[in-house]
């Protein structure tokens, strides 16, 4: 298991580009996920290298919180503390880098598994759907990036089912008698 986490943590470390990060804190913690699987999930905290450490129970900013399931290696969550990044980080500066880096990561096909709930300056979120319909239970995508285009917040909830794991039910057509 030591190996696996190894192997996350050097992972993620390149991903984000962390060379100027120290990996400082580090734990597993089970979650169960919407059809009550369980996930274990590695939960990393990367500091800035040139930040003090003044305060146990805070983290300096641009300390990088991530969160990798330990049987998949997929990206659950990325918060860069105070939307401030020193690494050199995923850079998604027009939509279509971002749905394409949403593809990568999680799997999830934005044009056919999603709609988009709301597009702010530099957020996006989007929530699971099929043909027009949004999905029972539901999944949640946000990513935020900073004035330069660099993804500082990245959550991913839920599941995105694609159309053929759907269970369609047809309605009854009411006639008038």
């Amino acid at each position: 298991m030591e190996q696996r986490l190894e192997g996350l943590a050097e992972q993620v470390k390149e991903q984000f580009g962390l060379r100027d990060y120290t990996l400082a804190r580090e734990h597993i913690h089970r979650r169960v996920g919407p059809n009550r699987e369980t996930q274990f999930i590695y939960s990393m905290e990367w500091f800035p290298s040139d930040s003090d450490q003044d305060d146990e129970d805070l983290n300096p900013e641009g300390t990088a919180s991530i969160e990798v399931d330990v049987h998949t290696g997929q990206l659950q969550h990325v918060i860069f503390v105070g939307g401030v990044t020193h690494a050199e980080s995923i850079v998604l500066d027009d939509e279509a880098k971002v749905r394409r880096w949403i593809e990568t990561e999680t799997g999830v096909n934005v044009a056919e598994q999603t709609e988009q709930a709301s597009r702010e300056i530099r957020t996006y979120q989007y929530h699971s759907m099929i043909d027009g319909i949004r999905t029972t239970p539901a999944g949640t995508i946000e990513i935020r990036l900073d004035e330069a285009g660099r993804l500082v917040f990245f959550t991913i909830h839920g599941r995105f089912p694609k159309k053929e794991e759907a269970d369609v039910e047809s309605f009854p057509s009411r006639r008038k008698r």
